[in-house]
């Protein structure tokens, strides 16, 4: 239950960060001039986005493989996608500039698009594990009671309250981002105000 769960909150955040990518882009550039445009910022959120779709399964298969004991596997998932995102923003930044001479946007385009091929890859392998380890997995191990009390319903409201706080926080970023905008100028006037503020010199 709890794997369709985190797959489907991994969908539907990446189709929200996709479909509202310009609304996004707009709190977060606002109405700054030079440097990057919308578009740029667009195109960054939507590149992103993309690894909201495998990074959850990552999580949930290392996890499972975690919970038969098997450490080795995740450990080692860990350092290819690390690997793998470095490899990707390093050769894909210089490619895209000195080879195929493409904008610096693109360029950050593609080393964000290393962590969806980060987590890609370390998904495969860890499903590759999961398969050459099947019997294994298989085996029927005694639950502890611990384990056989937990009902699905405690699974959903454990889940519900992480996603409640998850909005929350969300929530309270988007409001962040909102005001920030607005009151910047109140912000830059009062840092103009004490940066200027008169000294008091101390009679002599």
């Amino acid at each position: 239950i709890g794997k369709y769960i985190i797959n489907g909150i991994g969908i539907v955040s990446f189709l929200i960060l996709f479909i509202f990518a310009p609304q996004m882009a707009h709190l977060i550039i606002g109405d700054i001039e030079g440097g990057s445009n919308l578009n740029d910022i667009v195109m960054v959120i939507r590149v992103i986005s993309t690894s909201l779709i495998f990074i959850p399964l990552l999580s949930i298969s290392k996890g499972y493989v975690q919970g038969h004991r098997m450490m080795r596997v995740p450990a080692i998932a860990n350092v290819i996608e690390q690997l793998v995102r470095v490899i990707v923003i390093i050769a894909g930044s210089f490619l895209t500039l000195k080879v195929f001479n493409l904008s610096i946007t693109t360029a950050v385009g593609v080393s964000v698009f290393g962590a969806t091929i980060g987590a890609l890859i370390a998904y495969l392998y860890v499903l590759d594990k999961i398969r050459k380890n099947r019997e294994a997995l298989k085996r029927n191990e005694k639950m502890t009671r611990a384990e056989a009390k937990i009902t699905n319903k405690e699974i959903f409201n454990i889940l519900n309250s992480v996603i409640v706080l998850d909005k929350i926080i969300c929530l309270v970023v988007l409001v962040y981002l909102t005001f920030s905008s607005l009151l910047k100028p109140l912000f830059s006037l009062y840092s103009t105000s004490c940066l200027f503020k008169p000294s008091i010199v101390p009679p002599s």
